[in-house]
C-alpha cells in the first residue's frame, strides 16, 4: 500500500508540472482531506452538536474558546477518520 501511494504521488507530481494551478485546485477540492471534511459535515448535520460539546470532546474544556483553532477542533472531533488496516499495520 505504501508503494502504491508513492507511485500515485509521483504520477500526480508529473502531471502537476503541466498546469500546477489546475491540479492544485483539483487536489484542494478532491484531495485526501475531503473524506474527513465530509465526515465532519455529516456528523455536525446529524448530531447538531453545540460548541460546548465539541470543546469537551477534544479535552479542551479549560481552554479559552476564543483562542481555539476551529478547523483543528472540527477535524480532531467530528472529522477524525477511523484507522484503516494499512494505518494499523504501520
Amino acid at each position: 500500500q505504501g508503494e502504491t501511494r508513492e507511485i500515485v504521488n509521483s504520477m500526480f507530481e508529473a502531471i502537476r508540472t503541466l498546469d500546477a494551478e489546475k491540479w492544485d485546485t483539483l487536489k484542494e477540492y478532491h484531495g485526501p482531506h475531503i473524506e474527513g471534511h465530509n465526515r465532519a459535515m455529516r456528523k455536525l448535520r446529524e448530531q447538531r452538536l453545540t460548541l460546548r460539546r465539541l470543546v469537551s470532546k477534544n479535552n479542551n474544556a479549560q481552554a479559552d474558546v476564543m483562542d481555539l483553532d476551529v478547523y483543528e477542533l472540527l477535524m480532531e472531533t467530528v472529522g477524525k477518520l477511523s484507522k484503516t488496516m494499512w494505518d494499523k499495520a504501520s
